[in-house]
């Protein structure tokens, strides 16, 4: 058998094995501290994990089965938060955790489609962030969403629980290497105490979700989490919060889970990832919203 042909094989293999996708499945033992997901064009579905983890993709299929690991040594991995893909292949993969809302060095990776490209990188700053840290509740310059569109990456900001304004706000960087100012769009208030822990656009480019993590300790030590999914159904251009979103909550567990991936399956169904806890392990939901979100 000749090797295009032994590869068309392996990825027709692989396209099969992400097309189905169970309602529920437990991620590999090494994305113990899943924070972002992408699902490409063969339906394997992409994650990563967040600070103090090697900088290294895991490659699933729909039902959580571990396909193959890429591990890129000389790339920083200061805290990955996020990750998402154009259309053309490219993965971008954001370092731009910062808890102490004190970073300086916020950078976003671009892994070219293409092996014979070299990994390139983003460096930003905001424009709007004169103190590091500022003062509460205006500690709202940690990031853990971003998706790709229209050749510009979209982040939304996270704020501080409890202390924090309950904002997210939406920068825009052009996806190409450079160092940027971003570009401060909008804002969006969510449901109280709700803080943004992920982002991602559908495959046709018309709606957008984020998703929301609420997260406090019941009787000062008893964890307890709720998600909700917000979803922005036909918006018009880049104004993405001119319409009013509808709102998906996730059931909550009996113990608390800390969502903080996300991506669209379909133009319809989108599926989350949550961190690893003491008793429950990292896991996978796959979410069926139907046609009334997205009319």
């Amino acid at each position: 058998m000749k090797l295009p042909i032994l590869l068309l094989f392996f990825g027709l293999l692989a396209s099969s094995a992400g097309a189905q996708v169970k309602s529920h499945f437990k991620l590999p033992e090494a994305v113990r501290e899943v924070s972002g997901l992408v699902i490409n064009q063969e339906g394997q579905f992409i994650w990563h994990n967040d600070s103090g983890h090697e900088p290294k993709l895991y490659f699933t299929d729909g039902q959580g089965e571990l396909l193959h690991i890429l591990h890129y040594p000389g790339l920083p991995a200061t805290d990955w938060e996020d990750i998402t893909q154009s259309p053309s292949g490219d993965l971008f993969i954001g370092n731009f955790g910062s808890n102490c809302h004190c970073r300086y060095d916020l950078a976003i990776y671009i892994l070219p489609a293409s092996p014979d490209e070299p990994i390139d990188s983003i460096n930003f700053h905001y424009p709007d962030q004169m103190a590091f840290p500022p003062e509460e509740p205006w500690r709202n310059f940690n990031m853990e969403a971003m998706f790709w569109f229209r050749d510009s990456l979209h982040l939304f900001s996270k704020n501080t629980i409890e202390k924090g304004n309950d904002y997210t706000k939406h920068y825009v960087i052009p996806a190409q290497p450079g160092n940027y100012k971003a570009i401060l769009r909008d804002s969006f208030q969510l449901k109280r105490q709700q803080l943004v822990t992920g982002a991602a656009i559908s495959p046709d480019g018309s709606s957008f979700a984020l998703l929301g993590l609420y997260a406090k300790r019941f009787l000062g030590f008893i964890p307890q989490s709720k998600a909700t999914i917000y979803v922005f159904p036909k918006f018009d251009g880049d104004r993405f919060f001119d319409k009013k979103p509808l709102k998906k909550g996730i059931r909550p567990y009996v113990y608390a889970l800390q969502y903080e991936a996300i991506d669209f399956y379909d133009e319809e169904t989108l599926v989350i990832g949550s961190e690893k806890t003491i008793i429950i392990p990292a896991k996978a939901k796959r979410i069926r919203l139907g046609k009334r979100f997205f009319r």
